[in-house]
């Protein structure tokens, strides 16, 4: 929902959708009291930037791995790496690079099946 800033429902809690899986594992086992009202996040263009700081440089799959991205997802948002030497110190990467989807939101088991969403000014 383009220009909203919040979003006015019955029995709700926010997850935004940068959530960790960490923080997704804390709120599923401690979801806090419904609130009437969460803040809500149209989608957004995002670019995420990883720089190589160790000083013997990184490999790909490091990489990938602390990012959660699959090594041709990598290749895919960075066409100028053309083989799978170590990355020298210094040189950055894109790790993200597309459209974040607008906020999730978690449902309360004892939350109505239709849900009327109104925008708050």
């Amino acid at each position: 929902m383009p220009g909203v800033d919040y979003v006015d429902v019955d029995v709700f809690t926010g997850v935004p959708a940068s959530a960790t899986p960490e923080e997704l594992t804390e709120l599923l086992t401690r979801p806090g009291p419904p609130r009437a009202s969460v803040p809500a996040h149209p989608a957004r263009y995002d670019e995420k930037i990883h720089t190589v700081r160790a000083e013997n440089g990184e490999t790909l799959s490091e990489i990938c791995a602390r990012y959660g991205v699959p090594l041709a997802g990598l290749l895919r948002l960075n066409p100028d790496i053309t083989d799978t030497r170590r990355l020298p110190r210094g040189r950055s990467v894109y790790v993200f690079r597309g459209i974040r989807p607008a906020q999730l939101a978690l449902l309360s088991p004892k939350a109505a099946d239709t849900l009327i969403l109104t925008e708050v000014k």
